[in-house]
């Protein structure tokens, strides 16, 4: 049989060196999903900043008491603002997320063609 010499000493100073498991490997995995938070961002597309007139029901350009035309801004890059980031610890372990609330992002990122099976 074999043996390590110092491995008594090394495991004592190990555990006494103390901290907390889960919440190091949570700020870990915190800082690998800010990364790729990061880069969904700069990969995400961004509308250019526009303004649109308001329409009514019936189609017509809305217009103000004055007779002024009304404008809705667009300010472009929603859906890249709404990207988040998530870690947690949890009874199996830790986990992060990386994820957007908006609705179109799906379509955004995988496209709205349906894909031939070969």
């Amino acid at each position: 049989m074999s043996s390590v010499e110092g491995l008594d000493e090394l495991l004592a100073t190990l555990s006494g060196l103390g901290g907390d498991i889960k919440e190091s490997s949570r700020k870990g995995l915190e800082k690998g999903a800010k990364r790729i938070q990061k880069n969904a961002k700069y990969l995400c597309p961004v509308r250019k900043p526009t303004k649109t007139k308001v329409k009514t029901k019936s189609g017509k350009t809305k217009k103000t008491a004055e007779g002024k035309v009304v404008w809705k801004a667009n300010n472009g890059g929603q859906l890249r603002n709404s990207i988040k980031t998530k870690s947690q610890a949890t009874a199996e372990g830790v986990e992060a997320q990386v994820y957007t609330n908006l609705e179109y992002a799906p379509y955004v990122e995988f496209g709205t063609r349906s894909k031939r099976s070969f």
